[in-house]
Protein backbone atom coordinates (compact mmCIF):
# COMPACT_ATOMS: atom_id res chain seq x y z
CA UNK A 1 0.00 0.00 0.00
CA UNK A 2 0.86 3.22 -1.15
CA UNK A 3 -0.02 5.82 1.58
CA UNK A 4 -0.78 9.36 -0.03
CA UNK A 5 -1.01 7.92 -3.35
CA UNK A 6 -2.92 10.74 -5.21
CA UNK A 7 0.21 13.15 -4.48
CA UNK A 8 3.15 12.99 -7.66
CA UNK A 9 5.20 11.57 -5.60
CA UNK A 10 2.94 8.25 -4.62
CA UNK A 11 1.00 8.03 -7.86
CA UNK A 12 4.61 7.36 -10.03
CA UNK A 13 5.62 5.26 -6.54
CA UNK A 14 2.06 3.02 -7.34
CA UNK A 15 2.70 2.68 -11.00
CA UNK A 16 6.43 1.63 -10.44
CA UNK A 17 5.50 -0.84 -8.51
CA UNK A 18 2.38 -2.04 -10.75
CA UNK A 19 4.54 -3.01 -13.20
CA UNK A 20 6.58 -5.78 -10.23
CA UNK A 21 3.61 -7.13 -8.40
CA UNK A 22 0.04 -8.15 -8.78
CA UNK A 23 -1.85 -5.31 -6.76
CA UNK A 24 -0.64 -2.15 -5.42
CA UNK A 25 -3.43 -0.49 -2.95
CA UNK A 26 -3.39 3.46 -3.03
CA UNK A 27 -4.68 5.28 0.10
CA UNK A 28 -6.40 8.29 -0.77
CA UNK A 29 -8.76 10.76 1.25
CA UNK A 30 -12.31 10.10 1.37
CA UNK A 31 -13.58 12.38 -1.61
CA UNK A 32 -10.10 12.92 -3.72
CA UNK A 33 -11.31 13.58 -6.95
CA UNK A 34 -7.95 12.41 -8.51
CA UNK A 35 -9.05 9.16 -7.09
CA UNK A 36 -10.95 7.30 -9.76
CA UNK A 37 -7.91 8.30 -12.52
CA UNK A 38 -5.73 6.31 -10.43
CA UNK A 39 -8.34 3.09 -10.80
CA UNK A 40 -6.60 0.06 -12.61
CA UNK A 41 -5.48 -3.08 -13.93
CA UNK A 42 -3.24 -3.76 -10.64
CA UNK A 43 -4.14 -0.59 -8.57
CA UNK A 44 -7.18 -0.60 -6.25
CA UNK A 45 -7.87 2.48 -4.18
CA UNK A 46 -8.73 2.51 -0.84
CA UNK A 47 -9.69 5.43 1.52
CA UNK A 48 -8.62 7.28 4.96
CA UNK A 49 -7.17 9.93 6.43
CA UNK A 50 -3.95 9.18 8.26
CA UNK A 51 -5.05 11.94 10.69
CA UNK A 52 -8.15 9.85 11.70
CA UNK A 53 -6.78 6.15 12.92
CA UNK A 54 -10.51 4.94 12.99
CA UNK A 55 -10.70 5.45 9.17
CA UNK A 56 -7.57 3.17 8.66
CA UNK A 57 -8.21 -0.73 9.62
CA UNK A 58 -10.30 -1.63 6.82
CA UNK A 59 -7.95 0.08 4.02
CA UNK A 60 -4.99 -1.46 5.28
CA UNK A 61 -6.27 -5.06 5.90
CA UNK A 62 -4.54 -7.94 3.98
CA UNK A 63 -1.28 -5.32 3.39
CA UNK A 64 2.06 -6.56 3.52
CA UNK A 65 4.04 -3.76 2.95
CA UNK A 66 3.60 0.13 3.49
CA UNK A 67 4.95 2.41 1.87
CA UNK A 68 4.29 5.98 3.72
CA UNK A 69 4.98 8.95 1.39
CA UNK A 70 1.85 11.20 2.95
CA UNK A 71 3.80 14.02 4.55
CA UNK A 72 2.69 18.11 4.49
CA UNK A 73 6.10 19.55 4.18
CA UNK A 74 5.43 23.60 4.40
CA UNK A 75 2.37 25.53 6.22
CA UNK A 76 3.30 28.76 7.04
CA UNK A 77 1.62 29.75 10.79
CA UNK A 78 0.38 26.57 11.22
CA UNK A 79 2.45 23.86 12.99
CA UNK A 80 -0.29 22.51 13.98
CA UNK A 81 -1.24 21.51 10.44
CA UNK A 82 2.53 19.73 10.32
CA UNK A 83 2.12 18.16 13.96
CA UNK A 84 -1.40 16.77 13.23
CA UNK A 85 -0.27 14.97 9.43
CA UNK A 86 3.45 14.62 9.61
CA UNK A 87 3.37 13.30 13.39
CA UNK A 88 -0.03 11.92 14.75
CA UNK A 89 -0.25 10.67 10.89
CA UNK A 90 2.85 8.76 11.38
CA UNK A 91 2.06 7.13 14.88
CA UNK A 92 -1.67 6.07 13.48
CA UNK A 93 -0.04 4.61 10.28
CA UNK A 94 2.32 3.13 12.40
CA UNK A 95 -0.42 1.89 14.70
CA UNK A 96 -2.48 0.77 12.09
CA UNK A 97 0.25 -1.37 10.07
CA UNK A 98 1.14 -3.13 13.70
CA UNK A 99 -2.28 -4.70 14.31
CA UNK A 100 -1.90 -6.40 10.47
CA UNK A 101 -1.17 -10.37 10.68
CA UNK A 102 1.87 -11.97 10.75
CA UNK A 103 2.44 -11.58 6.98
CA UNK A 104 2.85 -8.01 7.03
CA UNK A 105 6.63 -7.71 6.23
CA UNK A 106 7.70 -3.96 6.45
CA UNK A 107 7.01 -0.48 6.56
CA UNK A 108 8.96 2.14 4.52
CA UNK A 109 9.37 6.10 4.81
CA UNK A 110 11.83 8.25 3.28
CA UNK A 111 12.94 10.61 6.09
CA UNK A 112 14.61 13.17 3.58
CA UNK A 113 13.59 14.20 0.23
CA UNK A 114 16.60 14.50 -3.04
CA UNK A 115 16.04 14.21 -6.66
CA UNK A 116 16.31 10.57 -6.95
CA UNK A 117 14.09 9.68 -4.69
CA UNK A 118 10.94 7.90 -6.59
CA UNK A 119 13.65 5.40 -8.08
CA UNK A 120 15.50 4.52 -4.80
CA UNK A 121 11.76 4.18 -2.79
CA UNK A 122 11.62 2.05 -6.56
CA UNK A 123 14.46 -0.24 -5.75
CA UNK A 124 14.18 -0.68 -2.57
CA UNK A 125 10.73 -2.16 -2.70
CA UNK A 126 11.65 -3.95 -5.64
CA UNK A 127 14.71 -6.05 -3.19
CA UNK A 128 12.31 -6.60 -0.82
CA UNK A 129 9.46 -8.54 -3.11
CA UNK A 130 12.57 -9.84 -3.95
CA UNK A 131 13.58 -10.87 -0.75
CA UNK A 132 17.04 -10.33 -1.73
CA UNK A 133 17.19 -7.80 1.25
CA UNK A 134 18.23 -10.94 3.80
CA UNK A 135 21.58 -11.31 3.43
CA UNK A 136 24.21 -12.79 5.85
CA UNK A 137 24.24 -11.34 9.18
CA UNK A 138 26.79 -8.34 8.98
CA UNK A 139 29.68 -9.29 12.01
CA UNK A 140 26.86 -11.74 14.49
CA UNK A 141 23.93 -9.41 13.93
CA UNK A 142 20.75 -11.82 14.29
CA UNK A 143 19.07 -11.66 10.92
CA UNK A 144 16.08 -10.23 9.28
CA UNK A 145 13.78 -8.62 10.84
CA UNK A 146 15.07 -5.34 11.37
CA UNK A 147 16.10 -1.99 9.43
CA UNK A 148 16.90 -2.03 5.64
CA UNK A 149 19.03 1.38 4.61
CA UNK A 150 19.17 2.27 0.90
CA UNK A 151 22.80 3.59 0.18
CA UNK A 152 23.93 6.09 -2.46
CA UNK A 153 27.29 5.06 -2.22
CA UNK A 154 27.15 0.81 -2.59
CA UNK A 155 26.58 0.97 -6.37
CA UNK A 156 28.70 3.70 -7.27
CA UNK A 157 25.70 5.95 -7.68
CA UNK A 158 26.34 8.92 -5.61
CA UNK A 159 29.57 9.61 -7.96
CA UNK A 160 27.80 8.35 -11.22
CA UNK A 161 24.73 10.57 -9.89
CA UNK A 162 26.44 13.83 -9.92
CA UNK A 163 27.05 14.11 -5.73
CA UNK A 164 30.28 16.32 -5.42
CA UNK A 165 33.23 14.36 -5.06
CA UNK A 166 33.76 16.48 -1.43
CA UNK A 167 30.96 15.24 -0.09
CA UNK A 168 31.94 11.79 -1.06
CA UNK A 169 35.28 11.80 0.98
CA UNK A 170 33.66 13.61 3.76
CA UNK A 171 30.90 10.68 3.46
CA UNK A 172 32.95 7.97 3.34
CA UNK A 173 35.07 9.29 6.15
CA UNK A 174 32.31 9.62 8.75
CA UNK A 175 31.11 6.40 7.34
CA UNK A 176 34.43 4.62 8.37
CA UNK A 177 34.32 6.50 11.70
CA UNK A 178 30.64 4.82 12.56
CA UNK A 179 31.69 1.40 10.99
CA UNK A 180 34.19 1.70 13.91
CA UNK A 181 31.71 2.91 16.43
CA UNK A 182 28.86 0.62 15.78
CA UNK A 183 30.87 -2.69 14.57
CA UNK A 184 28.51 -2.40 11.35
CA UNK A 185 30.51 -2.73 7.85
CA UNK A 186 27.61 -0.12 5.90
CA UNK A 187 28.90 2.60 3.01
CA UNK A 188 26.33 4.79 4.08
CA UNK A 189 24.26 6.13 6.75
CA UNK A 190 22.12 9.20 6.00
CA UNK A 191 19.98 9.08 2.95
CA UNK A 192 16.97 8.94 4.50
CA UNK A 193 15.79 6.20 3.32
CA UNK A 194 14.37 2.91 5.93
CA UNK A 195 12.20 -0.16 5.49
CA UNK A 196 11.76 -1.30 9.48
CA UNK A 197 10.12 -4.73 10.02
CA UNK A 198 7.57 -4.62 12.40
CA UNK A 199 9.75 -6.42 15.03
CA UNK A 200 11.81 -2.93 14.30
CA UNK A 201 8.82 -0.51 14.92
CA UNK A 202 7.74 -2.27 18.13
CA UNK A 203 11.51 -2.24 19.59
CA UNK A 204 12.73 0.91 18.75
CA UNK A 205 11.61 4.17 20.84
CA UNK A 206 10.96 6.87 17.92
CA UNK A 207 8.95 9.43 20.25
CA UNK A 208 12.76 9.38 21.76
CA UNK A 209 14.99 10.21 19.00
CA UNK A 210 15.70 13.04 17.25
CA UNK A 211 13.61 15.41 15.61
CA UNK A 212 16.46 16.66 13.62
CA UNK A 213 18.19 14.95 10.53
CA UNK A 214 19.85 12.58 12.98
CA UNK A 215 16.89 10.75 13.34
CA UNK A 216 17.32 8.30 10.88
CA UNK A 217 20.87 7.51 12.44
CA UNK A 218 19.11 7.00 15.42
CA UNK A 219 16.99 5.01 14.28
CA UNK A 220 20.27 2.86 13.11
CA UNK A 221 21.50 3.09 16.08
CA UNK A 222 18.97 1.78 18.44
CA UNK A 223 18.52 -0.72 16.20
CA UNK A 224 22.00 -2.25 16.24
CA UNK A 225 21.75 -1.32 20.19
CA UNK A 226 18.40 -3.35 20.58
CA UNK A 227 20.38 -6.41 18.59
CA UNK A 228 18.08 -6.38 15.32
CA UNK A 229 20.19 -6.88 12.03
CA UNK A 230 20.88 -4.02 9.68
CA UNK A 231 21.41 -4.11 6.37
CA UNK A 232 21.69 -1.74 3.18
CA UNK A 233 20.81 -1.77 -0.50
CA UNK A 234 22.07 0.45 -3.34
CA UNK A 235 19.88 2.76 -4.23
CA UNK A 236 20.32 5.06 -7.93
CA UNK A 237 21.43 8.83 -6.63
CA UNK A 238 20.83 11.98 -8.58
CA UNK A 239 22.01 14.96 -7.64
CA UNK A 240 20.27 17.93 -9.18
CA UNK A 241 20.74 21.29 -8.08
CA UNK A 242 19.03 21.11 -5.08
CA UNK A 243 19.54 23.67 -1.98
CA UNK A 244 20.73 22.36 1.05
CA UNK A 245 19.52 23.51 3.96
CA UNK A 246 21.44 21.69 6.66
CA UNK A 247 24.41 22.74 8.14
CA UNK A 248 27.42 20.40 7.58
CA UNK A 249 28.84 21.91 10.76
CA UNK A 250 26.17 21.02 12.96
CA UNK A 251 25.58 18.09 11.25
CA UNK A 252 28.82 16.73 11.56
CA UNK A 253 29.05 17.27 15.65
CA UNK A 254 25.48 15.90 15.78
CA UNK A 255 26.61 13.03 14.19
CA UNK A 256 29.54 12.55 16.29
CA UNK A 257 27.15 13.14 19.34
CA UNK A 258 25.38 10.10 18.27
CA UNK A 259 28.30 7.95 18.41
CA UNK A 260 29.25 9.31 21.54
CA UNK A 261 25.61 8.07 22.98
CA UNK A 262 26.33 4.74 21.12
CA UNK A 263 29.38 4.28 23.24
CA UNK A 264 27.55 5.50 26.33
CA UNK A 265 24.72 2.95 26.03
CA UNK A 266 21.55 5.56 25.79
CA UNK A 267 20.46 3.59 22.68
CA UNK A 268 20.06 0.28 24.77
CA UNK A 269 17.00 -1.34 25.94
CA UNK A 270 16.22 0.49 29.62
Amino acid sequence: MVAEGAGNMGRRLAWALADRVNRVRILCLPGDASARSLQGGNLKVAFGDITRVNTLSGSMRGVKIVWHLAAILIAPGRPEVLRAFNSEGTRNLVAGFLTLPGNAKAYGKTYSFTGGEILSLREMAAELLSHRCRPKPMLGVPAWPGVLHGSRHKDGTARKGGMPLYKIIAGRTLTWMENLCFGLDMTDYHSGFLIHSKRALRSIPFERLSAYFDFDLEAITTARALGLHISEVGIPTRFAGEKNHLNPIRCGFRTLRVMARYRMGRYSAP
